[in-house]
């Protein structure tokens, strides 16, 4: 990641001038590099997660422990993404959770949050 991101900018070069970089000039070519630079970036903290259960506490969460409690056989191998992952669902509950928090804070009656949900 921090490569992709050293390699986003532009650098000065000698005296001041930005040096010339072949891939800020690469049009169609620089977008297709940048959504491979996403994927590979995506695909290593996914990677982090789904090696990590342990570490990140998951077989606690109730839903998996449940169902293997009532002999369930059709668990499978579930990878619990944390709310931190942007896009599960979790992080959309808990991003909805903070936007009813927040219009609440600020707003002047109660209607107008009934309003925006």
């Amino acid at each position: 990641m921090k490569h992709a991101s050293y390699r986003a900018h532009t650098r000065d070069g000698l005296q001041g001038q930005i040096t010339f970089d072949i891939l800020l000039h690469g049009q169609r070519l620089m977008h297709q590099y940048w959504v491979d630079q996403w994927m590979k970036i995506e695909e290593m903290r996914l990677n982090f997660i789904r090696l990590n259960q342990q570490k990140l506490k998951a077989d606690t969460y109730k839903g998996i422990a449940d169902a293997i409690a009532n002999g369930e056989e059709n668990v499978g191998d579930w990878i619990i993404l944390p709310s931190s992952h942007i896009g599960c669902p979790r992080n959309n509950v808990q991003n909805y959770q903070d936007v009813i928090a927040i219009t609440r804070k600020f707003s002047k009656s109660e209607e107008n949050v009934v309003a925006l949900v």
